[in-house]
């Protein structure tokens, strides 16, 4: 993967036919993928509603675990967003977006396989869902071998893959530059930390009911928070390594700043809500830590903004 952030060039020179049918071909590929993600985040708002209404209807429902069970798509639409800014401006090769499509790809994917269960086979979800993650891996497949695919061969994605993880590896146990690095850190490792958790409660509860648990409800939706959790993580690395780089002042990271933080506030609001912090030291903890990285994305992402006015 590549580690900067700079502009992909897309311009084909029409000089002969081939040349014209290829700037024509970019194009319309150009056009498609940035409609997809434009088309994905808001349809990724419509679940989003359509769960909050869902959730709404009850009356024993919790607040703050309506907006919390939303999250998840919510956050998918502003990454979306993110990616058809970056489709836009021909910024796919960058490492930050291709690690962005790869989270979207697999929320998506995670997404078809619970929705049956938990969202009532609606139509909306799986076309939702599905345009996602065909998009996403169409974006990625765009960032590696560029909008007319000669750069490389179908061999590409896997040392793409593998050079991404090493690099990703270098980034979380490498060197911390600065406070703001050490605190993204903190964050993105409570996240996989509650990510390992939740997939070990996954195997857990599959080893106990056998292969037929996998179906039901009571998996699955530990499937999706896992997915949730997931992009959270991703998030969270992906301002670690921009803190690295001093890159916060990015659209992007402020951006994933105010995703980080609508995650953090709902997740310790679900939990101070719950009253689960009355009997359990661990949880008081997870709660206090929440609003701490609520109000530490929060301000970087407003920091960063003051900074660019300057």
């Amino acid at each position: 993967m590549s580690l900067n952030d700079e502009d992909e060039s897309t311009n084909v020179t029409p000089t002969n036919d081939d040349d014209i049918k290829m700037a024509n071909k970019v194009k319309g590929r150009k056009k498609r993928v940035l409609m997809g993600y434009r088309l994905s985040s808001i349809l990724y708002i419509c679940t989003t509603l359509r769960i909050l209404l869902s959730k709404v209807s009850r009356a024993t429902t919790l607040p703050f675990f309506i907006i919390y069970v939303a999250t998840g798509p919510l956050l998918a639409s502003g990454l979306t967003y993110i990616l058809a800014g970056a489709a836009e401006n021909d910024r796919l090769k960058s490492d930050t977006y291709k690690r962005l499509n790869l989270l979207t790809a697999c929320f998506g994917c995670l997404g078809l396989v619970t929705y049956r269960k938990l969202f009532n086979s609606s139509k909306l979800f799986l076309i939702t869902y599905l345009i996602s993650m065909i998009n996403s891996i169409k974006g990625y497949g765009y960032g590696v071998r560029g909008w007319t695919l000669r750069e490389g061969n179908s061999s590409a994605y896997v040392e793409d893959i593998l050079q991404g993880t090493k690099n990703s590896f270098q980034t979380f146990f490498g060197s911390i530059t600065n406070v703001k690095s050490a605190g993204y850190l903190l964050g993105t490792t409570l996240v996989k930390a509650l990510a390992l958790s939740k997939l070990i409660e996954i195997v857990n509860l599959t080893i106990q009911g056998g292969g037929a648990v996998l179906s039901s409800p009571l998996v699955l939706s530990r499937v999706y928070r896992l997915s949730k959790l997931a992009l959270v993580s991703g998030i969270m690395f992906t301002l670690k390594d921009a803190a690295d780089r001093d890159r916060l002042n990015g659209t992007t990271f402020i951006q994933l700043n105010f995703l980080a933080s609508f995650f953090w506030l709902s997740m310790a609001g679900y939990i101070i809500e719950s009253g689960a912090i009355a009997n359990d030291v661990m949880v008081k903890v997870i709660a206090a830590v929440s609003l701490f990285f609520t109000g530490f994305t929060a301000s970087n992402g407003v920091t960063s903004i003051m900074e660019k006015k300057k």
